[in-house]
């Protein structure tokens, strides 16, 4: 009973609610107008994190299990792969159609009432918050460059924050081959 409820909930409420977040994300960004890029900002974020999370647990089940990735291409297609590329393309939306960084760019210590229309008091604060932070860690944040994506908390999330991301700086490691079907529970 616990798996068909969990089948209702995911194919009937996350999967359609995740299809319009990405939609309406994706509407929003072709949009091009600065007031939504703290919204897209957000859950660009929040995609990433979540990611994050998945490969955590991806890892987690597959180290449990003692499952090693196969390495044959009949099984279907490659359940990191599909992770990775989607975080790539939702990270080039990101950075080239919202100017990506460029909010974390701006001086709001000495120029807030400049961008007021734009950004909430709020919104500043949290930007302010964000420089800050990404000043202080910069040192961490580079070296995510070099480490693999499975297990390694902020690995996606630091590039969004990143200024000069490229979509064609390759991953450290191997993209594990495991694909869906290796999940089942027989």
């Amino acid at each position: 009973m616990d798996t068909q409820l969990d089948e209702l909930a995911i194919g009937g409420v996350l999967i359609p609610l995740g299809s319009k977040l990405l939609r309406l994300l994706k509407a929003r960004t072709l949009l091009k107008k600065a007031e939504h890029w703290y919204e897209i900002h957000l859950t660009t974020l929040i995609i990433m994190n979540n990611f994050e999370q998945i490969l955590v647990d991806f890892m987690g089940f597959t180290s449990r299990h003692g499952m090693t990735p196969k390495m044959s291409s009949n099984s279907g297609p490659s359940l990191s792969e599909g992770y990775y590329h989607a975080c790539k393309t939702i990270l080039a939306f990101f950075h080239h159609a919202t100017g990506g960084v460029a909010p974390l760019a701006i001086d709001w210590l000495g120029s807030p009432n400049l961008h007021a229309p734009l950004m909430t008091k709020h919104q500043v604060e949290y930007l302010r918050s964000i420089q800050e932070e990404t000043r202080r860690q910069d040192t961490q944040l580079q070296a995510l460059k070099e480490v693999p994506m499975y297990n390694t908390e902020m690995y996606w999330c630091h590039q969004v924050l990143l200024a000069g991301w490229k979509a064609d700086t390759p991953h450290r490691g191997e993209l594990l081959s495991f694909t869906e079907r290796d999940f089942m529970v027989s």
